[in-house]
């Protein structure tokens, strides 16, 4: 996640060193709105799975009224759809809380009342392992991204079949009026 403010960082070094500060501000905001993005955002898109429209223009055609032309059977597959969305959402929250307490347990344990220790005996537990393979998805997204990203630049600088033409979309506005 860090790399979309190091890679540009990298790729354009004059503009960074004369925008430093633009640059260091966006970074200090997301490192500080970082729990917004994961749990803020994550629980809206699980309210909103409604929502199966394909833009946020309106149409008559768009959501769960196009599923049927049924009016009957439109109101039967909202009400359906509501209900699943009610339990998928219950059911998300109670496996995030079950994991939330398999960590606590696995990690912690109570001597006493008064003193709690943190267990790391360097064995590799099923929590250390899933969390290397969740590590380890995201490492191979971002290598193929990068992989992909290099061969299309590689591509479009050598082929003139896939040049990529730069326009002026005011001019193109212009031209169609």
């Amino acid at each position: 996640m860090m790399g979309m403010f190091f890679v540009p960082m990298i790729l354009r070094p004059l503009d960074f060193i004369f925008n430093a500060q633009q640059y260091l501000l966006g970074l200090l905001s997301y490192i500080i709105l970082l729990p917004v993005f994961t749990n803020v955002m994550m629980v809206y898109s699980m309210c909103n799975l409604h929502d199966i429209s394909w833009g946020n223009r309106p149409s008559v055609s768009s959501g769960t009224d196009a599923l049927s032309s049924n009016a009957k059977k439109q109101q039967e597959l909202k009400a359906n759809y509501q209900v699943f969305r009610v339990n998928f959402l219950a059911f998300w929250i109670l496996m995030n809380a079950v994991f939330a307490l398999v960590l606590e347990t696995t990690y912690t344990a109570s001597v006493d009342d008064t003193k709690t220790y943190y267990i790391n005996d360097g064995k590799m537990q099923f929590i250390t392992v899933f969390a290397l393979f969740m590590s380890g998805i995201v490492v191979y997204r971002v290598g193929f991204a990068l992989i992909h990203l290099f061969k299309f630049k590689t591509i479009s600088n050598i082929s003139r079949k896939y040049k990529v033409t730069k326009f002026n979309l005011n001019e193109d506005v212009k031209k169609l009026r």
